[in-house]
């Protein structure tokens, strides 16, 4: 499931998820660009799942590294 970033809508994702907010996405998009240095093409190119699997895997990360 891929879909354009620019013209994302909100609407219930596979799987039962809950919807997703232009303004979250857009926020999760940048923790990404900023965090891993991923260029848009890359980012646009995830599906939701997986972005969600980086998002999930950036704040760990961060986490960790606030504990240290």
């Amino acid at each position: 499931m891929k879909c354009t970033w620019l013209t994302f809508r909100p609407y219930k994702l596979a799987f039962g998820l809950p919807s997703v907010r232009r303004q979250d996405l857009w926020n999760v998009m940048g923790l990404l660009a900023r965090w891993f240095r991923f260029q848009p093409s890359e980012i646009d190119a995830l599906s939701i799942p997986d972005l969600m699997d980086w998002f999930n895997e950036a704040k760990q990360q961060i986490a960790q590294m606030n504990k240290e």
